[in-house]
């Protein structure tokens, strides 16, 4: 057979715009060039253009490991455009840019679900069972291109739970074509009146749905659109939390303890001068301790971060020989942390408010009751802010992108703000 043949060619869009740009494949077909993003990007100083590959020999464990994962797509897509060739060849037919583009989208975006295995599965509820195997395997990624944490499946699985609660418990049948906004009100309408849901816990369940709806339309189970409306928002209320102040740290700092206790107190403070999401602090190694600085890339987002030591991190590390204490489960983290802010007297009264089936609920608690592994972040967050660095500087130690999203672990008291404003020339 006669015809145009030549191996895929990666190369990058912009080599020279000193930013991170995309990875581009050339393959020439016989009914012309196909040229195909990768949606992937890369700085030119870490690809070699000759072996037209990413360079993983670096010193930065979490780079090399971000890169070599990079390396090893970009191997798997050229082993599909070269099998797409050969088979071709071998069956005599011509290659066309149309079939091999539905090869590279159904390898490099797993969330193209095989529609007709789909297609078997008409079942609301066996279609979500269907997305959920392939999360499970890493088939379907998030959106950040990562794979879903145990803590996220186990999250979605209870809600589709939650669905066949509502559809048994309503008769109302749920199917993709007759999802409207009159079914967002009604599942509402049921978790908040017959169930009495708090207000956070049926925007969990929303949320969720959301997340079924967008992955089973961009598989080709439906046309359904309605998740998009404005009006199929994700229902939420701020809840009462609460941040340590310098007072409280110290206290924390001091504390004399032992053993198990020594070991959650230590990485909680680590945890409290770092801002590191309690998943990133656990994936934490020696190698990303450098020049004074702590290097790691965020599990959620994938975002590199670089956060300076602070000095009581220093006396830690110290501590434990120049290196990171021994890992503690986060679960362990959390069943101790309250009971050692309870022995370093972090007292105080906190008002916890919720609304529950539409009604707003009140409790009082102490301050050491409402600490957890997530008070870590918002702790480095809020002092950082209340000691006057620059928000975007705080927004790039933390991994955060929006500007709203750092406000909302900002947790500074309406009182501290009035306090420190009667300083201000403003007020005077």
């Amino acid at each position: 057979m006669s015809g145009i043949r030549s191996s895929a060619k990666f190369v990058l869009d912009k080599p020279n715009c000193g930013k991170p740009t995309f990875i581009i494949l050339f393959v020439s077909l016989n009914d012309g060039r196909l040229v195909y993003s990768l949606k992937r990007k890369i700085l030119a100083e870490y690809w070699n253009k000759v072996i037209q590959r990413p360079i993983t020999l670096q010193k930065d464990p979490n780079l090399k490991r971000e890169l070599t994962t990079l390396q090893n797509k970009i191997s798997v897509l050229d082993l599909v455009v070269n099998k797409y060739l050969k088979d071709s060849d071998h069956a005599g037919d011509l290659t066309k840019k149309a079939d091999l583009k539905k090869l590279l989208d159904k390898t490099i975006n797993p969330q193209k679900l095989d529609k007709q295995e789909v297609g078997k599965k008409t079942n609301f509820f066996d279609a979500l069972r269907l997305i959920m195997a392939d999360i499970e395997k890493g088939k379907l990624l998030t959106p950040y291109d990562k794979t879903y944490s145990p803590g996220t499946i186990k999250n979605l699985k209870h809600t589709i739970d939650k669905l066949q609660m509502y559809q048994n418990g309503t008769g109302d049948r749920l199917s993709f074509d007759t999802i409207t906004l009159q079914t967002y009100r009604d599942i509402f309408a049921f978790f908040n009146i017959k169930c009495n849901h708090s207000l956070n816990n049926i925007g969990n369940v929303i949320k969720n749905f959301k997340t079924f709806l967008r992955i089973s339309h961009k598989a080709g189970m439906h046309n359904n659109t309605v998740y998009l409306n404005e009006d199929f928002r994700v229902p939420r209320e701020d809840t009462v939390d609460i941040y340590l102040t310098d007072k409280e740290l110290d206290a924390l700092y001091y504390l004399r303890l032992s053993g198990l206790q020594e070991l959650v107190r230590d990485w909680f403070l680590i945890d409290c001068y770092t801002g590191l999401r309690i998943s990133d602090i656990l994936g934490l190694t020696n190698n990303d301790i450098i020049g004074g600085v702590i290097r790691s890339i965020n599990d959620k987002t994938g975002h590199r971060v670089i956060v300076p030591i602070n000095p009581r991190v220093n006396a830690i590390l110290e501590k434990y020989g120049g290196k990171l204490p021994p890992k503690v489960a986060d679960v362990i983290m959390n069943r101790y942390i309250k009971k050692i802010a309870e022995k370093a007297e972090i007292f105080g009264r906190v008002d916890y408010v919720i609304t529950r089936g539409g009604k707003r609920e009140e409790w009082v608690l102490e301050r050491w009751e409402m600490i957890s592994n997530h008070t870590a972040r918002r702790t480095f967050i809020t002092n950082a802010l209340k000691a006057g660095v620059d928000p975007v500087a705080v927004m790039q130690l933390a991994g955060i992108k929006k500007y709203s999203t750092l406000m909302r672990y900002n947790k500074r008291e309406i009182d501290e703000t009035a306090e420190a404003m009667k300083e201000h020339s403003h007020f005077k």
